[in-house]
């Protein structure tokens, strides 16, 4: 352990900054009231909920209350609902997402040491991950699923290439049990598997989230929530759906600005390429509910294929000698890059950590936190988007 950290201090330094500066930028925001009810406000409900046993009903857009089963099936969120036995504060839940985020840069790190020669290198992969403008994005969206499948796939990569077996399978179910539309993740590590030559395991991954997803989408859900899966993909020709994956122009700038933040190098993981582009395909063609720019928590995901991508691909790059020359210098091109594109192209939400003026807005809210005492607890409440999230452990929300 005293070997990795003094090989490693300046990666481990690196992450534990943006674990301190993620929660000086979560929860300032958060007592500044830009915390939005969905879809925050819905899993903290939920979460809520079943730590007292009872039956996670939420507020949804599309109807009445339904129970939260039936709109995305996340079992793997549950397993936090034991905090909420030691605290009814809403903070700690922000604080644990952050830490989850964090753990997962760490994972990628002990997956990237062993694989990349150039340690230089390994910081600029690791700095791109928590640069990522989708990532950053997350953590202002606040309590998210998807944080939970950054963390399970960073642990799935890991396990994959050290052959943990047992702890590789554990990784895949709590990643579907994320969200039931992560089942094309898990296919498209299925395909990297099968083209690592670890056919066995490639073919039982793929299967494995079929049958999860049809069985989630086809019976869980429609009894669990007792209505059809609200989620089906819409499908189109084959022109089409080439045309869908580039346009509108969002999309294909979604796509440069995710590969530049990782200074193109996923582009030269051949064999893990599907699993990074189903993505892409999932959100830009096959849904009609998805986002297509860097915003909300659409491209949290993205952020860990990306850097596990940038691992394989720069794995592959350093078999060439002369890419093993350059590759300190590569790594400075890729930090410029990230720290170009979060400053100034899309002045990216950690930049606010530095900004002394966005600290003195959290005393200007305490007349909110004045309102909201006033409200008596168990009564149905209609409210603004912003103050329900400060709620769902005492009221019912519209």
């Amino acid at each position: 352990m005293k070997k990795f950290i003094k090989s490693w201090w300046f990666v481990i330094v690196l992450i534990v900054i943006y674990f301190i500066a993620a929660n000086l930028l979560v929860l300032n925001r958060f007592w500044q009231f830009e915390v939005f009810y969905y879809d925050h406000g819905l899993y903290d409900s939920a979460l809520w909920q079943v730590a007292h046993f009872q039956i996670p009903l939420i507020d949804h857009l599309e109807s009445t209350f339904v129970r939260q089963f039936g709109d995305h099936f996340t079992p793997t969120l549950f397993l936090l609902s034991p905090l909420y036995w030691f605290t009814s504060r809403y903070e700690p839940i922000l604080v644990i997402q952050n830490l989850i985020v964090s753990i997962a840069a760490f994972f990628l790190l002990l997956t990237a040491k062993d694989k990349i020669k150039s340690k230089l290198l390994v910081f600029a992969i690791i700095l791109a991950f928590v640069g990522y403008i989708g990532l950053q994005n997350l953590l202002i969206s606040n309590l998210h699923t998807d944080s939970l499948a950054i963390f399970t796939l960073s642990v799935c990569f890991w396990a994959f290439e050290k052959k943990k077996n047992l702890i590789y399978w554990i990784a895949v179910i709590l990643t579907l049990g994320s969200k039931q539309n992560f089942f094309s993740i898990i296919i498209g590590l299925g395909i990297f598997a099968f083209l690592s030559n670890r056919k066995t395991t490639g073919v039982a991954t793929a299967l494995v989230a079929i049958f999860y997803y049809f069985l989630v989408t086809k019976l869980v859900i429609p009894t669990l929530g007792q209505h059809p899966y609200m989620y089906s993909v819409s499908l189109y020709s084959p022109k089409d759906m080439l045309t869908n994956f580039f346009l509108p122009t969002v999309k294909t700038n979604t796509i440069i600005v995710s590969l530049l933040t990782f200074g193109g190098l996923p582009l030269f993981a051949i064999t893990f390429l599907p699993t990074i582009v189903q993505d892409f395909f999932g959100r830009f063609v096959l849904s009609s509910s998805a986002r297509w720019d860097l915003g909300l928590h659409y491209n949290a995901t993205l952020s860990v294929l990306l850097a596990y991508g940038a691992i394989i691909g720069s794995h592959n790059l350093e078999k060439f000698s002369v890419f093993k020359r350059i590759a300190p210098f590569y790594a400075v091109v890729v930090i410029a890059l990230v720290i170009y594109i979060h400053r100034f192209i899309y002045h990216g939400p950690l930049g606010l950590v530095y900004n002394p003026s966005f600290y003195s807005q959290t005393s200007n809210h305490d007349f909110l936190r004045d309102f909201l005492k006033k409200i008596p607890p168990s009564e149905l409440v209609m409210t603004h988007n912003n103050l329900a999230s400060y709620l769902t452990h005492t009221n019912t929300v519209i």
